[in-house]
């Protein structure tokens, strides 16, 4: 019997306020437009509500990341769109007392570290962003992947050794 306040969709309510912004941006991601992005993480939570909580296997983060993926996959099909798009997230000032010139920089730097990161293999991209945007764990995104947790680290060293490599020689180029 459920006790007062604890629906049995409680659990969904919940999964809702915690990774519904983080699974529109993902999304986002592969589909390219936020009404697109909206309809796969709609479709990711409605799954969640028909899913028995108890045949749960792996964490509720990395199953939310596992469908979500495959609906924008699918849409992202359809709508014969195979390229990723730019990352969605925006620049907020953290208010840190930076001047507006320095903030500018960083933005500019960051910019430039995002682009490079979209011209990485669409798969190292995806564990990086899954591990550094998203924080999730080695074996999480393994299981979003359908790969090992060792293919991930091996993806995200690559990833973060190419980004390093890049770095440098900006940087030289920038003196």
């Amino acid at each position: 019997m459920a006790q007062p306040g604890h629906s049995p969709l409680n659990w969904v309510e919940e999964a809702l306020d915690q990774f519904e912004q983080p699974l529109l941006r993902y999304a986002l991601r592969f589909v390219g437009r936020p009404e697109l992005a909206q309809e796969v993480v709609q479709e990711t939570f409605v799954k969640l509500c028909q899913l028995d909580r108890s045949t749960l296997t792996v964490g509720l983060g990395p199953w939310l990341y596992a469908v979500c993926r495959n609906q924008a996959i699918d849409v992202r099909r359809k709508e014969s769109r195979m390229s990723t798009v730019i990352d969605p997230t925006t620049y907020e000032p953290s208010g840190n007392g930076h001047s507006p010139e320095h903030a500018a920089a960083a933005k500019d730097s960051g910019d430039w570290v995002m682009q490079q990161l979209d011209r990485l293999p669409e798969q190292q991209q995806e564990c990086l962003r899954l591990k550094f945007q998203h924080g999730m764990k080695y074996s999480e995104i393994a299981s979003i992947l359908g790969t090992t947790a060792n293919h991930v680290g091996v993806q995200v060293h690559l990833g973060l050794k190419t980004l390093r490599e890049k770095l440098a020689r900006h940087a030289e180029s920038e003196r």
